[in-house]
């Protein structure tokens, strides 16, 4: 009888490591816990240098949530117009088409500018639970009344992947209607 309780109790000891392996391996691989994992947040400053123009600092704050470095050899800041709207796509508001083209997956706004930030040697590393910011400056025409920023870190662990973040600014609009807009107003002349 005791040699049967042995083994019982050998066999649930091995069940419970296994199972407990398996558990592991699952969280681990199923919730990448040893990927890196970023929160991105993009602020806006704006200040109008002359009648024309407009100086704008876009500060991209990048947060690793994630166990493990997070680690990135590029990343890119565009500005793009949306207001106002470009010719073709005015055109189809006022017929009340779609202003995405068939086929993509969002409109095509007028690119204003673009920085591409590439690292050298050891790249753009952030501890976990650590941030870091990446800032840079953009002149703008005035006439420019909507503005998307768009941010886009790479993961040099997936060359496919990475983390980005688009937001809408309004100048000088304090009666939109749209929550979805981030606000902003120019000081200056």
């Amino acid at each position: 009888m005791k040699n049967i309780v042995d083994i019982i109790k050998s066999l649930v000891s091995i069940m419970a490591i296994i199972v407990g392996g398996v558990w592991t391996y699952y969280i681990f691989i199923n919730d990448r816990l040893d990927k890196p994992h970023a929160d991105v947040n993009i602020q806006l400053q704006c200040h109008n240098i002359s009648e024309e123009k407009r100086l704008i600092y876009i500060t991209s704050t990048i947060k690793n949530r994630g166990n493990s470095i997070l680690k990135s050899r590029e990343s890119i800041l565009r500005l793009n117009q949306i207001i106002p709207l470009p010719a073709d796509i005015k055109k189809k508001v006022d017929a009340g088409a779609d202003i995405v083209w068939k086929g993509k997956l969002e409109p095509e706004w007028t690119k204003l500018a673009e920085r591409k930030i590439t690292w050298e040697k050891n790249g753009f590393l952030i501890e976990p639970s650590e941030s870091d910011q990446v800032q840079k400056e953009f002149v703008i025409n005035r006439s420019v009344e909507a503005l998307e920023v768009y941010f886009y870190l790479d993961n040099e662990e997936n060359r496919h992947g990475g983390w980005g973040l688009s937001k809408f600014y309004v100048f000088n609009d304090p009666n939109s209607s749209n929550k979805a807009m981030q606000l902003t107003a120019c000081s200056g002349s």
